[in-house]
């Protein structure tokens, strides 16, 4: 085991072979010197755990000595024992003052000398300990405060009326506030409905005083919501009284938009599969219907032809042809939305038609409606049927009209747009394929709709108009049209606002 260093430094050659001999006989490897700037660099060099320094000695005398040895932080400090004949008040407090640990005048007695020198090892080795324990503890407080600052999760201390007592960083991220801005905030200011922190506040004060991932909603200081997972805990005082509230927030708001993705998504999907039974079930009933109709016609033609004398009965039977070729149009409404209609294929500028409508609506429409139509510049072609179209935007415009009892304003816009799959698909309610489409859109200012009466829109003969204003099967018609031109269809409508429908269909490059 290595000897532990004590420094010896004297003048006086027969008082430091003494004190050298004290020093081996304490168990410690005596360093001597002679002079103040000797001992100095000794102190330096050697680093001894203890040194007994002579007051009165050439170049540096100790008490300056120990002046220059405490003046250097970053050295290792030894516990000093001046040793001196000067026994005055004042040279002791000089000494003192001046940085010794110890204070003994010659002569001095062995072992009382023997005795400072173990207490002063003891002082050195408690402030060693003392030190390792605080670089420890420095080195656990920088751990765990850089955990602290570095976790997503929030962890706040507030008090039981909802005051913030602290908050860890991560609360800027999520909240947008400064600390010094929180820190002293009511909490009720950050929930969106400050009867939710009452709530916690209750489950707090009857479960326990522990709740766990209980869902509130925030607010940031920019007014978005924030949606958090709750953690916390209610801490009382010596009487039992609650003092403190401890507690985690962790966003969750990425997880419940992707929820209510999923739901919409969800929701979608099983319109869809209504919309898709319906199709079936309408286009088998428009079959049969049509074979039905084929009979009444045929046997009304026959009725026409052998009742050419008698006039009364010719009108009878030629009014059996126009109610079943109305029939035969409402089956061929029912067979457009199953996608089993037949059509009559070819590359169409969606411009053209929106034009000939033009004409028709306004040779059609009252002076209280207004029409606005924007085409694009381009030639917007795509592979169709251009009197399916035709007569899908026609039902459009027609229950743009019917919207609007008092009139207003129909517009009637062409547009080319870019679908990329990843980013119009967080925007529009369905799934699409990406690719360049031709978007029409009809919008109007009338009543709009609720989401009751949008989800079954395009459902066969659902209609909101009065008995007898209509079929149910326009928009019906509408959507199996798109469909069959494997095109989407988006309706965007609020009550009192309006409705705007965007129909996208697959742009046809010319060559």
């Amino acid at each position: 085991m290595q000897q532990m260093k004590i420094l010896i430094a004297d003048d006086d050659p027969t008082s430091l072979l003494l004190l050298k001999s004290v020093a081996e006989r304490c168990g410690y490897q005596p360093i001597s010197a002679v002079n103040g700037a000797q001992a100095y660099d000794k102190l330096i060099s050697e680093q001894p755990l203890i040194a007994i320094i002579d007051w009165m000695m050439p170049e540096i005398d100790g008490v300056q000595l120990c002046r220059n040895i405490r003046a250097v932080p970053d050295i290792f400090q030894p516990y000093l024992i001046i040793l001196t004949a000067r026994d005055g008040k004042d040279d002791i407090v000089e000494g003192f003052t001046s940085g010794a640990d110890d204070y003994v005048t010659k002569p001095f007695d062995i072992i009382e000398l023997r005795a400072r020198i173990s207490a002063g090892r003891r002082v050195v080795e408690l402030q060693r300990m003392l030190t390792e324990k605080i670089d420890e503890l420095s080195t656990s407080e920088e751990k765990y405060r850089r955990i602290y600052e570095s976790i997503h999760d929030v962890y706040y201390e507030a008090a039981v009326d909802g005051t913030i007592l602290e908050v860890s960083p991560s609360a800027v991220k999520i909240l947008l506030y400064k600390r010094s801005e929180l820190i002293g905030m009511n909490m009720g200011l950050i929930y969106e409905n400050p009867d939710e922190l009452d709530e916690v506040k209750g489950e707090l004060l009857t479960k326990n005083g522990f709740i766990k991932n209980h869902h509130v909603t925030l607010k940031d200081k920019d007014g978005r919501l924030v949606y958090c997972s709750i953690t916390a805990e209610l801490i009382r005082d010596e009487t039992g009284s609650p003092f403190k509230i401890f507690g985690t927030l962790r966003d969750i708001t990425e997880l419940k938009e992707s929820e209510n993705e999923k739901r919409i998504l969800e929701e979608q999907v099983n319109h869809m599969r209504r919309l898709e039974v319906i199709g079936r079930l309408a286009g088998g009933v428009a079959h049969d219907f049509n074979n039905i109709l084929g009979g009444i016609n045929g046997y009304a033609d026959l009725l026409v032809w052998k009742l050419q004398d008698d006039p009364k009965g010719k009108r009878y039977a030629e009014q059996i042809i126009i109610s079943a070729q109305r029939g035969s149009s409402l089956t061929s409404q029912l067979l457009s939305f199953a996608r089993k209609g037949s059509f009559e294929i070819n590359d169409i500028d969606i411009n053209k038609i929106v034009a000939r409508l033009r004409e028709l609506l306004e040779n059609t429409l009252a002076k209280d409606f207004i029409l606005d139509i924007s085409l694009y510049s381009s030639p917007c072609i795509v592979h169709g049927d251009a009197s399916q179209l035709e007569s899908a935007l026609m039902n459009l415009a027609i229950n743009a009209r019917d919207a609007m009892e008092r009139g207003g304003l129909i517009r009637i816009e062409t547009a080319m747009v870019d679908i990329d799959q990843d980013t119009f698909v967080k925007e529009m309610p369905f799934s699409v394929n990406s690719g360049r489409y031709v978007k029409v859109s009809v919008h109007d200012t009338g009543c709009g709709m609720d989401k009751s009466v949008k989800a079954r829109l395009f459902e066969p003969y659902f209609t909101t108009k009065a008995v007898g204003k209509g079929t149910g099967l326009g928009l019906a018609g509408v959507y199996g049209c798109v469909k069959q031109h494997k095109g989407y269809v988006d309706v965007w409508s609020e009550p009192g606002k309006g409705t705007k429908v965007d129909l996208y269909l697959p742009f046809v490059e010319q060559k």
